[in-house]
């Protein structure tokens, strides 16, 4: 008979979606949405290709239809993206940034990671 956990903790004032399903068209969409609206975000994903994907379209804007007007210039409306997946996640910049992690995570907007768990993970946001 297996021995099993069950993980009742429950972090205060944050909600987490889960999205499980070939097109992610949806959940990158509302995670743009959210951060044009100033939430600070966080995306995990068992694919390094989704990660790599959306911190392209973040910083760059090509892939996002950015159907909400907003008075800001494209300047004021620049994200700071922090992505830490298989291919960077030694750099000493990272290391830097997982240790000092309480500080670093207040200067980004979005944090995108890809998770290195053995199991199936599909892509929850969280939102603070």
């Amino acid at each position: 008979m297996p021995y099993i956990i069950k993980n009742e903790y429950r972090s205060g004032g944050r909600q987490v979606y889960w999205y499980e399903g070939k097109n992610s068209s949806a959940i990158v969409a509302e995670f743009h949405a959210q951060l044009m609206l100033g939430k600070k975000l966080m995306m995990v994903s068992d694919s390094k290709r989704f990660i790599k994907k959306l911190e392209r379209a973040l910083n760059d804007g090509s892939a996002i239809d950015d159907a909400y007007d907003t008075p800001e210039s494209a300047e004021d409306r620049k994200l700071r993206v922090w992505a830490i997946h298989s291919e960077n996640s030694g750099s000493e910049e990272n290391v830097i940034f997982i240790r000092e992690i309480n500080i670093a995570i207040k200067d980004i907007d979005a944090f995108l990671i890809r998770t290195y768990a053995t199991g199936t993970m599909r892509s929850p946001i969280t939102s603070t």
